[in-house]
């Protein structure tokens, strides 16, 4: 992708340009586009996805431990 998309087509007059201009692009192609091993989603639609696929699969779990930590707390404190 960086070679057919910018350094086959530009031509570099330094090399801070050079690095500036795949810095540019590389914060574009990153966070912006889809990517085949996150399922052909942005890397901030997969992490959002992958959140509330985890929040689904241990939702009954924290229900389950909310009154045992609450409860540990509260022995804690001496209530």
């Amino acid at each position: 992708m960086l070679r057919d998309e910018l350094l086959n087509r530009e031509i570099f007059r330094s090399f801070e340009k050079a690095c500036w201009m795949i810095d540019c692009w590389r914060l574009d192609y990153n966070p912006h586009r889809i990517h085949r091993p996150l399922n052909y989603q942005t890397p901030a639609a997969y992490a959002t996805s992958a959140f509330f696929r985890l929040r689904l699969r241990f939702q009954d779990t924290a229900e389950l431990a909310t009154p045992i930590l609450s409860l540990n707390l509260v022995q804690r404190l001496g209530g």
